[in-house]
């Protein structure tokens, strides 16, 4: 006759119960107990008192923030920040025709003439650079289009004067077709380096967002909060004395329209 093994014992001489399941019932209500380790000196409780509770780096999602949930008194004001729901463009750099701003809102339109380019840019007051390559930097912006066809668009933090001058980076859209971007110029040619994006309906409301981390020298591109193209390579290092611009042309004589309905800039001090 075989011996038993010590897991298949009984727990005690009135307890049929084996310790192996004497064992996996105990973890299963240690494990469902809502007060387990909170016991002075036991390790949620040492958790919770901690000074700083650190976690990894973007541990904390966004889908675990309640909506609504975080006041403006709570969000850092060390690093050069601008909201807009383009309430007024007055400041604004905008085409002399064909941009106007509503309601919790602004539209860009081309009209019918082909070829025709619209622009609205943030300009900063005074000298210096705003696009610093050396600083974080990142925008987010709410917008549609209203066309799938026959139109170039740049949304970007610096400029897109597409002259040689540019040294940026945001989205392009050709047609229908929708890239995460950056430019590298040296004042006489530029070049674009460019990540094809799928999936993204343009003509309904996207949220886009790029994000420059300066110490790892990399731009990520996100769409609806999904990172969609990482580029860390050819990174700019030429300063820019412009926040933001908006750039859209049509390729045939239909009017193309962008809707825009809000703006977050920031950079680190």
């Amino acid at each position: 006759m075989a011996e038993p093994t010590w897991g298949q014992l009984k727990k005690a001489q009135d307890d049929n119960t084996t310790i192996d399941t004497a064992i996996a019932n105990a973890i299963a209500a240690h494990e469902t107990d809502p007060d387990a380790h909170t016991g002075a000196g036991e390790s949620l409780e040492t958790h919770k008192s901690q000074e700083v509770i650190d976690h990894p780096a973007q541990s904390i999602v966004e889908d675990k923030i309640e909506i609504g949930s975080v006041l403006a008194d709570k969000l850092s004001m060390l690093e050069h920040f601008i909201h807009t729901v383009f309430e007024s463009l007055d400041g604004w750099y905008k085409s002399p025709s064909g941009v106007e701003e509503k309601i919790g809102g602004a539209a860009i339109q081309t009209g019918t003439t082909i070829n025709t380019v619209r622009r609205l840019e943030a300009q900063p007051y005074g000298d210096g650079a705003i696009v610093d390559w050396d600083k974080d930097m990142m925008f987010q912006e709410v917008l549609k289009f209203s066309a799938t066809t026959s139109q170039l668009a740049y949304i970007m933090t610096g400029t897109s004067e597409l002259d040689g001058s540019d040294n940026s980076f945001g989205f392009k859209l050709v047609d229908n077709t929708l890239y995460a971007i950056h430019i590298v110029g040296d004042g006489e040619s530029q070049t674009e380096y460019t990540t094809e994006i799928s999936g993204i309906t343009i003509t309904n409301w996207n949220v886009y967002r790029a994000i420059y981390d300066a110490s790892e020298g990399t731009i990520k591109f996100y769409v609806n909060g999904i990172l969609k193209a990482t580029h860390d390579a050819n990174i700019p290092t030429q300063d820019m004395p412009a926040f933001f611009t908006h750039y859209l042309k049509n390729t045939e004589e239909v009017n193309k329209i962008l809707y825009l309905r809000s703006l977050i800039w920031a950079k680190a001090q």
